[in-house]
């Protein structure tokens, strides 16, 4: 009896799975434009090694098995670390440095697959079929949870429940450039000697001597940064999303494009300014379309680094992902420096994912350990990496602030704020007022021209940022909101929890 051949299309669907379940995982955090050049790179590659394969065994199914087998310990070799590394931190406690060993054991398993299928003497188009199949349900499952998500959770514009304030304008002949930027993680003043045991005097002094109002009781609206940027580019509070959404629901894809999308952006180009938009390395901050221009130095970004974590080339993710974000840094204040050189006004925003770990900034600028989690004893844990990268940044920041302010033919706006504070020790899950206190607490600085100083006040909070700024320097009639903090997690974000001052 004739078997027709079956087509090897199993390589093609180990190649795309991989990503596809990755981004279905994330759904709420990853746009889908983020699996493109992935999913390129990978079926591209799988392409150039199936052929090179068929041209050595002159035969589509031995080249297909072995592509796919391939596949499978590239892409499976990230899982099995981070399931030894659990296992060795219960057993032994501590990390696993090595992966020499697992790496031998990987290569041993490809030479054993490549013999096994180079010497047999089986039919193997049974085996083909029943790959296609395997690899075409697992494509299926992604599939499947790709669209029961996007029927659940059906989108909004999330500037829908903003007023229009456009019309409101009273534009100045000499618009000041603003410039907007997200210190990511950056402690208050006050928390950082308390609990970090650091004087930041120095830093908050030279501040102010350049001009500039700390505001010493600031603290975030919200305790995560995607909450909280999108509330202060929307300048309102995402309260009602609790009811538009559940409390139950862990869905951030609105909020993330709120950042993308906001109320912010769409005012400043309405009155003529041109948006610059820096890439973070983070999915939401990451780029922004309506951007005039997007400076992306970075190459990995969060879903890139989180698919290589899940491959062979695991033990190249923190050294190239620590020298990525360390050039990236570098990058975005030279480049922030130059904007006074453009003659139209314009609005930058660059989210800093400093001084956030990972750590890779010495105190005096040279390269850190790239430690990218805390190393927890107890409760408590090390803050010495956290307080060199803040040192750091203190420094570049007053060169950069040196330049603008040099540079600047009309005294522009400058906010250098965090979008939320840092946290010593891990409860989540059930916050203590120190803890609340802590992550709460951020860095926020402004530079208002004229006598813009004057209507700032300890407490503000950055919901308030543009409310003020564009009833200050663009005529609006926005008001103030009342300062309020509410703290989340990140299993239920829209679960909110007023913090006390």
């Amino acid at each position: 009896m004739y078997i027709r051949r079956p087509l090897t299309i199993h390589s093609l669907l180990f190649a795309i799975y991989p990503i596809l379940h990755l981004y279905a995982s994330n759904i709420d955090r990853v746009a889908f434009a983020e699996t493109l050049m992935p999913l390129a790179v990978s079926l591209g590659m799988t392409i150039v090694l199936y052929l090179v394969l068929r041209l050595l065994f002159g035969e589509s199914n031995k080249a297909g098995i072995l592509t796919s087998a391939t596949l499978v310990l590239f892409f499976s070799y990230g899982h099995t670390w981070k399931a030894l590394g659990v296992l060795h931190r219960a057993m032994w406690g501590g990390e696993m440095q090595q992966h020499g060993y697992l790496l031998l054991l990987w290569s041993f398993l490809l030479l054993a697959a490549a013999l096994a299928v180079v010497k047999t003497g089986r039919d193997l188009r049974a085996i083909t079929t029943c790959l296609n199949v395997v690899a075409a349900l697992l494509i299926a499952t992604s599939l499947l949870t790709v669209a029961i998500h996007t029927v659940s959770h059906p989108r909004f514009s999330p500037t829908r429940a903003s007023p229009e304030i456009l019309s409101q304008f009273e534009v100045a002949e000499k618009l000041p450039d603003i410039y907007y930027i997200i210190l990511d993680g950056y402690a208050r003043q006050d928390i950082l000697r308390e609990v970090y045991d650091y004087d930041n005097s120095e830093f908050i002094a030279q501040l102010t001597r350049h001009g500039f109002y700390v505001a010493g009781r600031s603290r975030s609206n919200y305790a995560m940064t995607d909450l909280s940027l999108a509330s202060s580019l929307n300048m309102k509070y995402l309260n009602y999303l609790s009811t538009e959404l559940g409390v139950g629901s862990s869905d951030t894809s609105i909020v993330r494009s709120m950042i993308t999308d906001n109320r912010v952006c769409r005012t400043l180009k309405g009155a003529g300014y041109r948006f610059l938009h820096f890439s973070s390395g983070y999915a939401p901050t990451e780029y922004n379309e309506f951007a005039e221009i997007n400076y992306r130095p970075e190459v990995l970004n969060d879903f890139r680094t989180a698919l290589l974590e899940t491959t062979v080339l695991n033990p190249l993710v923190v050294p190239v992902g620590a020298a990525q974000k360390r050039a990236g840094t570098l990058f975005t204040f030279e480049t922030i420096g130059k904007v006074p050189q453009i003659e139209e006004p314009t609005f930058v925003f660059a989210h800093l994912m400093v001084p956030h770990p990972r750590f890779v900034f010495d105190s005096d600028c040279s390269a850190g350990r790239n430690t990218q989690t805390r190393p927890f004893v107890g409760a408590s844990y090390d803050a010495t990496e956290y307080v060199d990268q803040l040192i750091c940044v203190n420094k570049m920041v007053e060169r950069l602030v040196d330049e603008i302010l040099a540079n600047s033919e009309v005294s522009p706006i400058i906010v250098l704020q965090a979008d939320h504070g840092w946290e010593s020790t891990d409860e989540w899950r059930q916050p203590t007022r120190a803890f609340l206190r802590e992550r709460m607490g951020i860095l926020n600085a402004f530079y208002l021209p004229g006598d813009g100083r004057s209507e700032l006040y300890p407490s503000i909070t950055p919901v308030n940022t543009f409310r003020l700024a564009f009833d200050l320097y663009l005529g609006t009639n926005l008001g103030l909101l009342e300062d309020k903090s509410y703290f989340s997690n990140y299993t239920h974000p829209y679960e909110f929890i007023q913090v006390a001052q």
